[in-house]
């Protein structure tokens, strides 16, 4: 058992029910079923909407992100053989210094633009005047596929509302002069 794990205990055939979920100080969390294994370096996990299908969460800590992979198996057992294979082939990925995230698309332009530096500018295969021409489309491509990147301007709406004053009060036909 879990610390904190939530029990369901069907009392009339005094029977631990299965809960599927996984409780953590009370509150109920995206992960049911949480295993944690290979001295806690590896979560297996469940969700809410997974179907039932089992999921794997590792930390990398060189890349301070989370690396995360549907196992794709309903069973527990099968779920676990898999995810240790799984953490096996990252530690294996990591000890060859091999890269287990792909690159943001701004590291990979700007891997690109020095490549073509390096073998086309160096080479005179290419002008200045045309790695600077790429650079400005490789710009905008960074532009196009991030839309974080676009300004955001904040839109403040400002809302008008008309309210005639003593229009209704008196009828200007019947209250002609004589």
């Amino acid at each position: 058992m879990n610390i904190g794990q939530v029990l369901d205990v069907d009392f009339e055939t005094r029977e631990l029910q299965d809960t599927q979920r996984n409780s953590d100080n009370g509150k109920q969390s995206f992960c049911r079923n949480k295993t944690k294994i290979c001295n806690d370096a590896v979560t297996t996990f469940q969700t809410a909407r997974s179907g039932g299908i089992w999921h794997m969460r590792a930390y990398v800590g060189d890349a301070d992100k989370y690396y995360q992979k549907s196992l794709r198996t309903k069973d527990k057992a099968s779920a676990i053989d898999k995810a240790t294979l799984e953490h096996a082939k990252l530690l294996v990925l990591k000890s060859e210094g091999k890269a287990i995230f792909s690159p943001t698309v701004y590291k990979a332009v700007e891997q690109y633009l020095q490549h073509r530096y390096d073998y086309d500018v160096q080479m005179d295969s290419i002008k200045v005047g045309r790695l600077s021409t790429i650079r400005t489309h490789m710009n905008w491509f960074k532009r196009f596929v991030n839309a974080e990147d676009w300004p955001v301007m904040p839109a403040k709406i400002d809302e008008i509302i008309l309210k005639p004053r003593n229009f209704f009060d008196r009828n200007p036909a019947i209250d002609l002069p004589n």
